[in-house]
């Protein structure tokens, strides 16, 4: 596991990162980031500030996609 210190003398908390397109209701990562609650016991979370989620759509970041990109869409 890598070890990162913060601007104060601390260290980051260790981050993972998911990539769903976009998942249904149903799917276990959108009732543990966006519903905060467990996928098996539909119990909210007990840190549900440690899950967060955000939706970007291709227009919004249309600078970075390739020519032509958005109209395959």
């Amino acid at each position: 596991m890598q070890v990162i210190k913060d601007g104060a003398g601390g260290f980051l908390k260790p981050r993972m990162y998911y990539d769903c397109n976009p998942p249904s209701k149903a799917h276990w990562s959108y009732q543990l980031f966006v519903m905060k609650r467990d996928p098996e016991t539909k119990q909210n979370l007990a840190n549900p500030a440690d899950y967060a989620y955000f939706q970007l759509n291709p227009q919004d970041n249309a600078d970075n996609l390739s020519d032509g990109y958005l109209e395959t869409l």
